[in-house]
């Protein structure tokens, strides 16, 4: 499976850093971490970032190409990449 075949092409920016958070619907830890996302996402703060939320409830494929097992889960993609090879960071 590549990414373009779970939508990452349709997702992410290329050009721009890609700065995602992973969560998941009765998650509480991503509840928790949630108004902190929102705030942050609504914010001017680096504008540079492009700021994506992803629902693991509605996006498994997603969620998987990435390898995503625990959550909550921020990972930053450099720009012009377009695998999790290219991770530029993850926590935690």
């Amino acid at each position: 499976m590549n990414g373009n075949e779970v939508g990452y092409g349709k997702l992410f920016d290329r050009t721009q850093v890609n700065f995602l958070f992973f969560s998941m619907q009765k998650c509480g830890a991503c509840e928790d971490t949630k108004p902190e996302w929102v705030e942050f996402m609504e914010s001017d703060t680096y504008p540079e970032l492009k700021k994506i939320y992803v629902d693991c409830t509605d996006n498994m494929d997603l969620c998987q190409y990435f390898g995503i097992h625990q959550l909550p889960r921020w990972i930053i993609l450099a720009a012009d990449n377009n695998s999790e090879e290219d991770l530029m960071y993850q926590y935690p």
